[in-house]
């Protein structure tokens, strides 16, 4: 099988010396391409898309699998993405650990660059896409998870462990009263129209959020139906008060589902949002987005195959 590498030469300390071993690793076994820039991500799958590439492989985290996937299905169209491989190296790399994927890259690309020499084609797992506004990803959600974004970049510092840290702050400030806490947990007012019928009326929420993957970061799990099909999203709306969510975190972690009292939950083709106070802020797989509009349409996008190993 044909193979191409997009390496992400700014995801992670030593990605520059990692983007020359994966060159080499990959020469005379198919394509390599480190891009400057997401504007120079058009180019690149125009380029593997005429080469044939069968397995595209994507050496970065959370944020370059997302614009690597939205740039590819821009130029591909309604044309059949190849194989995605997951080669891991950015600050986070949630999708991988959702899909439980070797953490060693070099493991994964070793046996990547094997099997293209042997012409075997390698194990597969499918997960369906999420599309809003022309971008793919695996995980969405508006209220709370901008919010949590935004005070973890501010910090200049991404790293699981600096997630981990704000996390603990907003934690701490849920008991002693915070301006972190206060403003992560502002409702926000919209109203949910689902394409099997179903309505959640107007009405203020916390967060209304939803994946293809069940994890979202840190070990926390919300979207344990997330597994049930590959032609769904699990959508989740949080309708707690910011007390009741807090006590909610261990069930979220434990992949069980939320009182109902606290969420409701659907599995859904699409859904549209309609926000009470103008445009919405709103996350793809980490990047934080403002609608163009106070409607909002998420659909389930392609359904992809990813390379899949058993450790």
């Amino acid at each position: 099988m044909r193979v191409g590498i997009v390496h992400n030469t700014a995801a992670g300390s030593r990605a520059v010396g990692r983007g020359r071993a994966l060159e080499r690793e990959i020469a005379g076994h198919g394509l390599y391409a480190a891009p400057e820039s997401r504007d120079a991500l058009a180019a690149v799958a125009a380029r593997f898309r005429d080469a044939g590439i069968e397995v595209l492989a994507i050496s970065g985290g959370d944020g370059t699998l997302h614009a690597t996937l939205s740039a590819f299905r821009d130029v591909y169209g309604d044309a059949e993405l190849p194989i995605v491989e997951l080669l891991r190296g950015g600050t986070m790399n949630t999708v991988a650990d959702a899909l439980r994927l070797p953490r060693r890259a070099s493991v994964l690309t070793s046996r990547l660059v094997a099997r293209t020499i042997e012409g075997g084609a390698p194990r597969t797992t499918a997960r369906a896409t999420i599309d809003c506004e022309g971008r793919l990803a695996f995980l969405f959600g508006i209220g709370v998870v901008p919010g949590f974004l935004e005070a973890y970049y501010a910090t200049g510092r991404p790293s699981p462990v600096t997630a981990s840290r704000v996390l603990g702050r907003a934690m701490i400030e849920s008991l002693t009263g915070g301006p972190l806490f206060a403003r992560l947990t502002t409702p926000t007012h919209f109203e949910t129209t689902f394409d099997e019928g179903l309505v959640w009326p107007m009405g203020p929420g916390l967060a209304l959020s939803a994946g293809t993957i069940d994890d979202i970061g840190l070990g926390f799990r919300p979207f344990h139906r997330a597994h049930e099909t590959s032609k769904a999203m699990h959508c989740l709306r949080v309708d707690a008060t910011s007390a009741e969510f807090v006590r909610e975190l261990p069930r979220i972690r434990r992949a069980r589902p939320m009182s109902p009292k606290a969420a409701r939950d659907q599995l859904t083709r699409g859904f549209t949002i309609r926000a009470r106070d103008g445009r919405l802020r709103y996350v793809m797989d980490g990047d934080i987005y403002e609608s163009a509009s106070s409607s909002l349409r998420v659909d389930v996008g392609p359904t992809l195959r990813f390379v899949t190993y058993h450790r």
